[in-house]
């Protein structure tokens, strides 16, 4: 039925080349542990100090980070693998049949992309489940990155903007409608290598390029997750935003809002994220249940605690293995938060959407409709730390190329 479609939709596309077959590429993981050369966030959490608010802090993310915890104390502390509904694929512009023009919804942010150019583009690639609606499109012979927010698979009349229209957005027509779009670039504006990169972006919440932590089914693979987890979570930090000098004293996460390295803005500069009923409490109270974006927690746990963690779980085989790997991570490398989201928490991965990536996961054990909860019981509120911030990013730029 596919195939059958994907004849359909290339018989009256204009554009032929886009729909031509692939020539077949090696199979070559996409991203290990040289993505991203010496950043922050692949140095080992035994390289860096202990925050000197660690408590208070671990404490926060413990009881706060998970909104079900509000209502089910079994639930705090409980941080979700996102395997489907937001996870964020990654795909091989290898893989493209051509390119497709890419617009912006009237919702959105203008990034390097602009409004009518092109992207690498393959017919049967799909954004995941999930409000965010993220992917990346990589080309590894390049080492360039697009990161791809809020694609609009069904919604195209957002983009219907007289800028749209005048970059030539036609409803009816072979495009992709998104919230944002960016080819990430250095500071000078040339694109970068995403296996070297050591700077930051201005996009999503902590201005940290998307795919920085993405956990992939290769890492998985491999036996190790070298980079720190990307973790999203309910209570993420919100303004005003301190003062050099409140930034010192107990104001600091009570009276003002701030980030903490490598993280480089505050995502919510003057009141929490609008998330209806789940709206945190815009005061002191609420903003002390939060912790700061960019923030890197981790793990006090043994080899020895690792395994009655696993037996517990009843775990065996590939899963067993899958399971340990992501523990033995949050324990060396741990998570950084990076984004905010309206209820749950989480650590973000490549996903099942890909059917690469899907098929990859099922080998390491993760059944088909399941595990978002493969890390359920592992942090706990006596094992959970956070660490001293690290340096600053040098943030590329989100000019469109000429």
């Amino acid at each position: 039925m596919r195939r059958i479609l994907l004849s359909v939709i290339c018989a009256a596309s204009l554009l032929t080349a886009a729909c031509t077959t692939p020539a077949p590429v090696a199979s070559s993981p996409i991203i290990l542990a040289s993505t991203y050369g010496s950043s922050p966030w692949n140095l080992p959490v035994s390289t860096l100090a202990q925050h000197s608010q660690s408590a208070t802090y671990a404490a926060r993310l413990f009881n706060y980070a998970n909104g079900e915890g509000l209502t089910d104390p079994t639930r705090k502390g409980q941080f979700s693998t996102y395997l489907r509904a937001y996870s964020q694929p990654i795909y091989d512009a290898r893989q493209a049949t051509g390119t497709i023009p890419v617009y912006r919804a009237s919702f959105g942010f203008q990034g390097s992309v602009a409004q009518g150019d092109s992207v690498p583009w393959n017919d049967s690639w799909q954004p995941p489940a999930g409000n965010d609606a993220t992917m990346f499109i990589v080309d590894p012979s390049t080492g360039r990155e697009w990161d791809l927010w809020l694609v609009q698979t069904v919604n195209k009349t957002a983009c219907l903007t007289w800028e749209g229209i005048a970059a030539g957005f036609l409803i009816d027509g072979r495009n992709l409608c998104v919230g944002q779009a960016d080819l990430i670039q250095d500071a000078s504006g040339n694109p970068i290598d995403y296996r070297t990169y050591v700077g930051g972006y201005p996009t999503g919440g902590a201005y940290i390029q998307g795919m920085a932590m993405v956990t992939t089914a290769d890492e998985a693979a491999s036996g190790v997750i070298p980079p720190a987890l990307n973790a999203v979570g309910h209570n993420p930090m919100f303004g005003p935003e301190c003062t050099t000098a409140q930034r010192t004293t107990a104001a600091a996460g009570v009276s003002c809002g701030f980030y903490e390295h490598p993280a480089s803005r505050l995502e919510w500069a003057s009141h929490p994220q609008d998330c209806g009923v789940n709206t945190l409490q815009n005061d002191a109270t609420g903003r002390s249940t939060t912790v700061p974006e960019g923030m890197r927690f981790a793990i006090h746990m043994t080899d020895t605690q690792i395994n009655q963690w696993l037996d517990g779980r009843q775990y065996t085989g590939q899963l067993r293995n899958t399971a340990r790997v992501f523990a033995v991570a949050a324990r060396d490398y741990g998570f950084i938060i990076t984004n905010t989201s309206c209820w749950g928490a989480g650590f973000v991965t490549d996903g099942m959407f890909n059917p690469a990536t899907r098929t990859k996961w099922m080998s390491l054990g993760i059944p088909d409709a399941g595990d978002d909860d493969l890390l359920g019981g592992l942090i706990t509120a006596d094992n959970l730390w956070a660490t001293a911030a690290s340096q600053a990013l040098v943030l590329g730029s989100s000019v469109s190329s000429p």
